[in-house]
């Protein structure tokens, strides 16, 4: 199964015996069989009807609406898991200091290790990032293991600016909004990859609010943003590097708007098409990573982040 992006503005969505029917102005673009659709996701101005949504339900299709940008602005889905009691021990393994600092040394240990290999791919290697991540077994709190990853973000995003094609600016990371190409590219790849996570949380019953690195605030999907770490480098900064060194996405792919750069229409159709066909190589990872914090937390097993060989 893949996820389904609908990009084209002014589509409507509808059920067509057992398959999602894509229309513009009353003709067709598209017919897809639902059982191949892991998630539907809209992009912008679309529609969707209630036979479409009751058909998606019926085989667990979550519906995604995100902005055109590829903000998530909400979700439906089939009804939650009702298993009180794995959110119940969620919750306890919060409240347990040891264990909330276990998961989150994991995390950040393997997303500097990550960090650490995909630059040694492209032949640097950087003893320091090592040196963070050997520092980590020390930490009491989170607040020093937040500190190192700090410290090692920046030795990493040094070396890694030397990877961008020489046309490209790009000074270190930057966001809300992103002020040149690459953090542009680095913040919708990492936008939408925590968009499958969201997801995938969501259909395991976890809570996702519930998080071990990143503290608890209103709205905040802290748990995916947990998970996400180790995956920016396994995935994300390494898909950004590739389209970019292979000139798949060109420094005139972008335009400037008041709200900062952003891909020009073309452009975002382009990259949609290239992350979807790549990110579907690690949706198992992301299932296997989701699997193992569900184990971990009702005691059944242990959580190993995802690390790059």
């Amino acid at each position: 199964m893949e996820d389904l992006y609908v990009i084209e503005q002014g589509c409507t969505l509808k059920k067509l015996d057992q398959q999602i029917l894509i229309t513009k102005g009353g003709l067709k673009i598209d017919s897809i069989p639902v059982f191949k659709i892991d998630k539907i996701l809209l992009f912008g101005n679309q529609q969707i009807t209630s036979q479409a949504l009751n058909l998606a339900f019926e085989y667990g299709v979550d519906v995604l609406f995100l902005s055109y940008t590829g903000k998530l602005k909400g979700k439906v889905s089939s009804i939650n898991s009702k298993n009180i009691y794995l959110k119940l021990s969620q919750y306890e393994v919060w409240k347990d200091k040891l264990k909330r600092i276990d998961i989150a040394k994991k995390i950040v240990k393997a997303k500097i290790w990550n960090q650490y290999m995909l630059l040694k791919k492209y032949n640097i290697s950087e003893m320091n990032l090592l040196e963070q991540m050997k520092k980590i077994d020390t930490a009491k709190d989170v607040e020093n293991i937040m500190g190192y990853e700090g410290i090692a973000s920046k030795i990493y995003f040094d070396n890694f600016k030397s990877l961008i094609p020489s046309n490209f600016v790009f000074d270190g990371r930057n966001r809300r909004p992103p002020k040149d190409e690459v953090n542009a590219l680095l913040s919708l790849t990492y936008m939408l990859l925590l968009n499958k996570l969201i997801s995938e949380l969501d259909r395991s019953g976890l809570d996702g609010n519930i998080g071990f690195l990143h503290s608890i605030k209103y709205g905040r999907e802290s748990l995916a943003l947990d998970l996400i770490e180790p995956f920016r480098q396994y995935f994300c900064d390494s898909f950004v590097l590739k389209i970019l060194r292979r000139k798949e996405i060109v420094i005139e792919d972008f335009e400037k708007r008041e709200e900062g750069i952003f891909l020009t229409d073309t452009a975002f159709r382009k990259y949609i098409s290239k992350f979807r066909t790549e990110s579907t190589k690690i949706d198992e990872d992301i299932k296997e990573q989701v699997l193992q914090i569900r184990k971990y937390i009702l005691g059944e097993g242990d959580f190993k982040p995802m690390m790059r060989k």
